[in-house]
């Protein structure tokens, strides 16, 4: 065993009764060998109120069923976070991750199915008024046409010089792209404001916080389990939904229905109402990693250089193409729908 791990943690490690015999560090996680298994050292990423959240949220769960996640383990005088060192720790069983050598497609049907699983058990039903959701598209499309103004003159200024660097030369060719994009997220938004004039009530549920690949691990047996609950919250479904998937298609443009087969799967479980739907489409559209990455260079906030810039660029104008290919698949599934009912 490395002698600085085990100074660092074996203090924390006798709270909870845990005499390690060596120990591995993966990131934020280590993996402690012990006489009586291993265990997993989890530093949590934890601001103010969600030291509190995290025991609430588990126990949640636990009432309604919900048992895809890995329990924590409390120390001997009954607590179950642990401050030291200006950081918080939490220990729970290691699991080692047997799908990882297996079908990486499988792993996210069973990760989607499993999310599924945890917004039907948590579901709420919510009040929600006219004034409610006028104000939210308001405040979305104040922010969203303030961005586009920026944008627009981004580009009428890259446009009157004689020589453009290469990330200029880059955003005014993916300017009539970012525009589409634009006005799709708008264009949804304004239909999920429609669609939600007749209701009252919407839905929430408790979303994970940071639903991705690494936060979701299979046993031996097959089950699968959740990790890092950390960030979980009372939302909308598509929230867990919008952050996985503007992770995942950033990146190279590749014309795979995988991705639009995960949401399926999602949905043969818990199934997005339609005004969902749109609010996700929406969300998603929206070129937030354009915008971003065009703001940081207008205002120098940006440390790499022009060429890493310019890569960064090109992959947010990777994402809108993913993007765009996703939605046409969900597009195409619902026009189909609304044939069948027809028939």
């Amino acid at each position: 065993m490395r002698v600085e791990l085990f100074q660092k943690y074996a203090s924390i490690l006798e709270l909870f009764d845990i005499k390690a015999n060596f120990m591995e560090e993966h990131g934020n996680v280590t993996k402690v060998y012990t006489d009586k298994g291993t265990y997993a050292l989890k530093k949590a990423m934890i601001k103010g109120q969600q030291r509190n959240n995290i025991l609430r949220n588990m126990q949640l769960l636990t009432e309604n069923g919900f048992r895809s996640m890995l329990p924590l383990y409390y120390t001997n005088d009954g607590r179950f976070l642990i401050y030291e060192k200006e950081e918080y720790y939490y220990v729970m069983p290691w699991i080692e991750n047997a799908d990882r050598a297996a079908e990486q497609n499988e792993h996210y049907h069973h990760m989607f199915r499993t999310l599924a699983k945890l917004h039907e058990k948590t579901t709420k039903s919510k009040e929600i008024t006219e004034e409610t959701v006028t104000k939210h598209c308001d405040t979305m499309k104040k922010k969203w046409e303030a961005e586009r103004e920026l944008l627009d003159q981004f580009v009428e200024k890259c446009e009157q010089k004689w020589y453009m660097s290469p990330f200029e030369l880059y955003y005014c060719s993916y300017y009539h792209q970012t525009t589409r994009a634009y006005e799709f997220a708008v264009g949804q938004l304004e239909t999920w404001q429609k669609e939600m004039k007749e209701k009252e009530t919407t839905r929430s549920v408790l979303t994970h916080g940071n639903f991705s690949r690494q936060h979701f691990l299979i046993d031996g047996d097959s089950n699968g389990f959740f990790i890092s609950l950390e960030n979980a919250k009372e939302a909308s479904p598509i929230q867990d939904l919008v952050t996985f998937y503007s992770r995942s298609l950033l990146t190279y443009p590749v014309a795979r229905t995988d991705r639009f087969e995960w949401l399926v799967e999602y949905e043969k479980h818990y199934p997005l109402l339609k005004e969902e739907k749109h609010l996700f489409m929406s969300y998603l559209a929206y070129p937030h990693a354009m915008v971003r990455y065009v703001l940081q260079y207008e205002k120098q906030q940006r440390k790499e250089s022009e060429l890493a810039s310019s890569d960064k660029l090109q992959r947010a104008s990777w994402m809108m193409n993913n993007v765009e290919f996703l939605i046409s698949q969900i597009q195409q599934a619902e026009h189909m729908k609304e044939l069948a009912k027809q028939q």
